[in-house]
């Protein structure tokens, strides 16, 4: 039954299509039609002509801003292969013995500093004593040129 229903389906589709054709090769207004068909086949011509050009426009800007975009990629990749080959690890190492030397000068110089204030300390001393000294055989002495006199 559905087989039927699906033939007669086709034959009325057929038969009204043939009676459709017919009416628009009968009708009075066939010339109208046709100036109105060319109209807007001209119409959608110059919308399609439009499209085109904004599709190439569109197309243009996005292959600039890809080749802009690999230009950067390309950039980057570059950065990444000097960063991989930065010997970091070495780097580090090198950095961990800076540290103990300037710790190991740090301890020196404390030394260093250490001795230079005892050293001044003496040497103020012994200043001291030599001032104390000349003071003492200056007066010898001027005591002895008194006598002399």
């Amino acid at each position: 039954m559905i087989i039927f229903l699906n033939d007669i389906y086709d034959v009325v589709s057929v038969v009204l299509i043939v009676v459709i054709s017919l009416l628009y090769l009968f009708s009075a207004n066939r010339k109208v039609n046709d100036s109105a068909a060319t109209e807007l086949i001209a119409n959608l011509q110059k919308l399609r002509e439009t499209d085109r050009q904004d599709f190439n426009n569109r197309l243009k800007i996005l292959e600039d801003q890809r080749l802009e975009d690999t230009k950067a990629i390309a950039e980057m990749q570059g950065q990444i292969k000097v960063y991989k080959e930065l010997p970091l690890r070495e780097l580090a190492d090198g950095i961990k013995e800076v540290v103990v030397i300037s710790k190991d000068n740090a301890e020196s110089n404390k030394q260093i500093l250490e001795q230079l204030k005892s050293t001044a300390k003496i040497a103020a001393e012994d200043r001291d004593v030599l001032t104390n000294s000349n003071k003492h055989i200056k007066t010898e002495v001027h005591k002895e040129i008194e006598k002399n006199r």
